[in-house]
């Protein structure tokens, strides 16, 4: 009987076993969550694109070259309504947010993200009918987005 009993050595290396395991098995989910989410993105934007960036109190907007006329009209807006958002919300973030101007999709919509930094990526291809006009539809997505960030 005595020789069926495991001896204290045994035990610690299968305890040693089993917590290398799982921090394999939380660091595989972890690495696996994170390129989940970072390479779709990576590989949105073409890469031949010469980024731009124009920047105002509050925010930097990053464009492609040939939606200057629409990264000027962003800036207008976002000023616009950081101003009135920030007062409702009494906060305001302390560097500027960074706004990502894109049409890669065709998916009237955005995304904001406080990590690494404030930043909303605003898919710039309208909606296809509805009431509202290109100029409204825009300032409700910025309004929207960058309420996610003040808030996150």
């Amino acid at each position: 009987v005595a020789g069926n009993i495991p001896k204290e050595k045994d035990i610690l290396n299968v305890r040693c076993y089993s917590k290398v395991r799982d921090m394999k098995c939380v660091a595989g989910l972890v690495l696996g969550l994170l390129l989940a989410c970072v390479c779709p993105w990576s590989r949105a934007y073409d890469p031949s694109i010469q980024w731009k960036t124009l920047t105002t109190r509050h925010f930097y907007i990053h464009f492609d070259p040939s939606y200057q006329h629409l990264a000027e009209k962003t800036a207008l807006l976002a000023e616009q309504i950081h101003l009135k958002l920030s007062r409702e919300l009494n906060w305001t973030p302390k560097e500027p947010t960074h706004l990502l101007l894109t049409d890669h999709t065709d998916l009237a919509n955005g995304y904001a993200t406080p990590q690494p930094f404030n930043r909303s990526v605003l898919f710039v291809h309208p909606p296809n009918g509805g009431q509202l006009d290109f100029e409204s539809w825009l300032e409700s997505l910025i309004t929207h987005e960058y309420t996610h960030v003040l808030h996150l």
